[in-house]
């Protein structure tokens, strides 16, 4: 197998470069799974079971190759099995975060056969690919830092604060497990209020990408302020930000915006 790279120089043009995966890739990530090293107590130790080591420049690729293989050899498996051919499986992954969902006819026997294929994929993995399950409720659930609202047509998406509880959130916000941003105060840069800007604009953004109604958006930014609260953004700083970006939004999001922002004492 040859594993063909273009290589681009300013002096010599474009080159094509053939690299052998049997002789040099494999090599490379053998070496990677090997020799896999970290720091405990100042004592420097190896890793003795077979992984791949974290930090490495191969460890992404590693990683997404062992799940398209096993995904290969499960969705092989249930292709032409007709106990699940009213089933649809699909899913989503990102890296190692993965949603799987089974649609189906709303019948009991049919639902169960649902829970049967995703335990089936489940059983599929290697016993050191360990899952660590999300939980769903009433046909809503996250993927990364976005939720999907089978249940609500009004929302069908939006970004939602990794420390929001959609289900029911606290009269006073609760932050579990440290600073969503560095405060500007504590930043290392010479230019602090334009790094907290810049943070404020990455949440806008991720909240653009993921959210699509307005109700979406008015609960998407219900789920973020209080994270700008805690870290000590001020709050113009976040206004001026949120006049800037509103551009950036779909028209019909554009005039929710606003008034979010114009409520924001």
């Amino acid at each position: 197998m040859i594993l063909k790279e273009f290589a681009y120089s300013k002096y010599s043009g474009r080159k094509l470069t053939n690299i052998s995966f049997e002789d040099i890739i494999i090599k490379i990530c053998l070496f990677d799974t090997q020799n896999a090293f970290f720091e405990k107590n100042q004592e420097i130790l190896r890793q003795i079971i077979l992984g791949i080591a974290q930090g490495s420049p191969s460890s992404p690729s590693i990683a997404i190759t062992v799940l398209i293989a096993v995904e290969h050899h499960f969705f092989d498996s249930i292709r032409d099995n007709q106990r699940f051919s009213k089933h649809k499986f699909t899913g989503m992954r990102y890296m190692d975060d993965i949603r799987n969902v089974v649609i189906t006819i709303n019948i009991p026997p049919e639902i169960l056969k649902s829970k049967e294929l995703i335990e089936k994929f489940i059983n599929s993995l290697p016993e050191t690919l360990i899952l660590e399950a999300e939980e769903s409720e009433n046909n809503t659930f996250r993927f990364l830092e976005g939720c999907q609202f089978y249940n609500d047509p009004t929302i069908k998406a939006a970004f939602i604060a990794k420390n929001f509880n959609i289900h029911g959130q606290d009269e006073h916000y609760e932050l579990k497990a440290g600073f969503p941003f560095q405060p500007y105060l504590q930043t290392y840069t010479d230019k602090p209020i334009q790094e907290m800007e810049n943070n404020i604009f990455t949440r806008f953004f991720a909240i653009s990408a993921y959210t699509i109604t307005e109700k979406g958006l008015e609960l998407a930014m219900t789920s973020s302020i209080p994270d700008f609260q805690i870290s000590g953004f001020p709050l113009k700083n976040v206004k001026k930000v949120m006049t800037k970006f509103k551009h950036r939004l779909p028209s019909h999001l554009q005039n929710t915006w606003e008034n979010i922002k114009n409520r924001l004492k």
